[in-house]
């Protein structure tokens, strides 16, 4: 998963409420979108599960305020359910226990110990940083409920207080998921996509499947009392301070550039707009960062996967990381302003890692949209190899710069296209700069 990890972010992992406490339509991240929109078709009651440890009152006071919510998602989406949204009602304990499950399901110690081994080497991540336990912390609060892909459920915890606010909240964002899931099968296309190597594209899908709940579960927010808006912001979790860039960086895919993305949609065309959004072809994190982009349909390019093979590794993974996953590894080398120039120019780009032993190396291939686009970002590469890995002794080599005071790292650019190999073997560096074509 190290690939997908810098592709990806961290969206499926971020759990994290969304609110605000500002009044209805002064906000200037959220536009409510005209409820006109929505379907006239009507759809039978939610199917609704109670398990047998939770209290049959509590349940049966908790129902009521389910139905409402799936009318009000229906209406603030513009859509009805395909089929009646199934909801299951557990205890705190049952909710927390499954959360964890599922927090536990996406941090596989062997692919974190592999991301670990790559962000280490690029130095996106300290010696000291445990990479598990930073992106189970982002996790660690167990929500009021949570949409279940895999059986297309939304679990909802049952409490003593019902629905206050906050859970309503949860439930609405949750609600929304599993509305787009059954239009537009999300769940399946990503995994699909990611088995595929096409990482970018699974992490704007994933990024839009999350900014769309969240925009709409801030919408909702929105309209509640005042008092009621003020509980929902005090819940909300703060990301931990201690994050590396890098993940921060991602997090921000789902966060406020993903709002902004469907915010973008909504002003556009209603909610009808983030329904095309879901079906674009493709949909990239370059679209997500620039709406613009998307909707004037501009083409993209496309590159072949790189084809590497040295003795002694093995691929472990290989594929595209896109716009964001170009933010995501210079985001240590370059200032914002310098950082966003350098990443607009992103056209497309492919990459593969290989492990050998106890050693690791990775191999990047970008081709930008101008010459000029292509020369920052290699200027961003070499900026990364003094700024953040302290390296210093650089040599012309095979028409590149090369480093091999470190960790080895070799930039190359021709024309609009570049290549950089990172190595934590020189020799298996060299190598690999021989083999590399810059597309």
């Amino acid at each position: 998963m190290p690939i997908r990890r810098l592709a990806a972010g961290i969206g499926a992992l971020a759990l994290v409420v969304g609110c605000t406490d500002s009044e209805p339509g002064t906000s200037s991240t959220v536009l409510s979108p005209s409820p006109a929109e929505v379907s006239s078709a009507s759809t039978p009651p939610a199917t609704v599960e109670v398990d047998p440890a939770v209290d049959g009152d509590i349940a049966a006071r908790m129902l009521d305020g389910l139905e409402d919510l799936k009318s009000t998602v229906e209406t603030m989406r513009g859509l009805s359910f395909l089929d009646p949204p199934r909801i299951r009602i557990v205890t705190a304990e049952q909710l927390a226990t499954r959360h964890g499950a599922a927090v536990d399901a996406t941090l596989d110690r062997a692919e974190v110990d592999a991301d670990t081994r790559l962000l280490r080497m690029l130095g996106l991540l300290g010696a000291g940083q445990d990479l598990r336990a930073l992106l189970a912390e982002l996790s660690a609060e167990t929500p009021a409920a949570l949409y279940d892909p895999v059986v297309g459920t939304l679990v909802v915890g049952a409490s003593p207080d019902e629905l206050g606010p906050t859970a309503r909240s949860v439930v609405v964002r949750g609600l929304v998921q599993a509305l787009a899931d059954q239009y537009h099968r999300v769940t399946t296309r990503t995994g699909n996509l990611t088995r595929a190597g096409r990482f970018d594209e699974a992490a704007a899908l994933g990024a839009l499947f999350e900014a769309d709940a969240t925009y709409f579960q801030l919408v909702y927010v929105q309209g509640l009392p005042g008092v009621d808006r003020v509980a929902v912001a005090a819940a909300a979790p703060e990301p931990p301070p201690n994050l590396p860039s890098v993940l921060a960086e991602q997090l921000t895919l789902t966060a406020e550039r993903g709002i902004a993305f469907v915010e973008a949609m909504v002003r556009h065309g209603g909610t009808g707009q983030v329904d095309a959004a879901y079906e674009a072809t493709p949909l990239t994190t370059e679209g997500l960062l620039h709406p613009e982009r998307l909707l004037a349909g501009e083409p993209g390019l496309t590159m072949p996967a790189i084809e590497l093979a040295i003795d002694g590794y093995r691929v472990v993974e290989q594929g595209s990381l896109g716009e964001m996953g170009l933010r995501s590894l210079l985001v240590d080398a370059l200032d914002p302003e310098i950082l966003t120039r350098a990443a607009d120019g992103w056209g497309a780009d492919q990459s593969v890692l290989l492990f050998g032993g106890g050693d690791t190396a990775w191999v990047y291939a970008h081709r930008a949209d101008s010459v000029a686009d292509a020369v920052e970002v290699a200027q961003g590469f070499l900026d990364h190899a003094t700024g953040v890995l302290g390296l210093t002794d650089a040599v012309e080599a095979r028409g590149g710069v090369e480093y091999a005071d470190g960790p080895y790292l070799f930039v190359d650019r021709e024309g609009d296209g570049l290549a950089v190999v990172v190595a934590s073997d020189v020799e298996a560096g060299r190598t690999l700069r021989d083999l590399v074509v810059i597309p």
